[in-house]
């Protein structure tokens, strides 16, 4: 059987380590299971992110929300059909030490490798995009879009004490947590790039980050009927979408099973 790229990128970062460095971050426990009475529907999470302690957790989620978390530079998915897309799961996968931001995805891959048997590769594709820019010529943002008060890269490493004073997010979002469903978006952290990337679905064609906004940012994002995301995303934001074209990273999955059971 075919492996991912997982394999491959530890064994070539293993000759860079030195002596002293510990090896990338491996799955030490994982828990699989099909989400039951859920409330979110399509390509979207009740809840997504990295806990203190190495634990990635995933709440009534889809397929492709793990794919992302495992491929945070691709901005599509092709291959998913049938149970692929409509089958959410509730998933916990703890890595045997404190994984750093570089390692995190290489966790998610090897829980793809084992449990859901993924080949995959990513490919350079020319496509219609919308490029995700600032709206407003003072660059101002909107009144829901605000800077994180902390970087989710160094959140997991602060202790508990710590954690507990950084204020929670307006919007009741996990820290550095993404909840997604189809009346809302809401993020307690997250970058630019993946707020294009969660955009896309909606968007109907892939969105491309050049808002140049560094960063982690919460975002509450309001969906209405009647309202476009386009109306949506300038009203709230203070972002706007510009039609596009480019080669973009494409993840294609050649192959994926139902996960094995717990």
């Amino acid at each position: 059987m075919k492996r991912i790229a997982v394999i491959a990128i530890a064994l070539i970062s293993v000759p860079m380590l030195s002596a002293q460095q510990p090896g990338p971050a491996a799955v030490e426990v994982a828990s699989i299971k099909r989400t039951v009475n859920g409330f979110i529907s399509g390509q979207g999470a009740a809840r997504v992110g990295w806990d203190p302690g190495g634990l990635f957790r995933v709440d009534d989620g889809s397929l492709s929300v793990l794919l992302y978390s495992a491929y945070p530079d691709v901005v599509d998915i092709v291959g998913l059909s049938g149970w692929m897309v409509s089958e959410h799961y509730d998933v916990q996968v703890k890595a045997q030490r404190e994984p750093s931001a570089s390692e995190r995805p290489l966790v998610i891959r090897q829980l793809l490798a084992d449990r859901f048997m993924l080949s995959a590769r990513v490919e350079q594709q020319d496509r219609p995009t919308y490029a995700l820019k600032l709206a407003r010529a003072d660059k101002s943002l909107g009144p829901n879009l605000r800077p994180a008060p902390v970087a989710c890269a160094e959140f997991g490493k602060l202790s508990a004490d710590k954690q507990s004073v950084v204020p929670a997010p307006a919007s009741n979002a996990p820290r550095c947590g993404t909840m997604v469903s189809s009346a809302r978006m809401v993020s307690g952290g997250m970058t630019m790039s993946r707020f294009a990337d969660n955009l896309s679905g909606r968007a109907g064609r892939v969105v491309v980050d050049e808002t140049g906004l560094p960063g982690d940012y919460e975002i509450t994002l309001e969906f209405a009927p009647d309202v476009s995301v386009f109306t949506a995303v300038r009203e709230q934001l203070g972002l706007t979408l510009e039609s596009s074209r480019g080669l973009v990273p494409v993840l294609v999955v050649d192959r994926v099973e139902r996960p094995t059971p717990d």
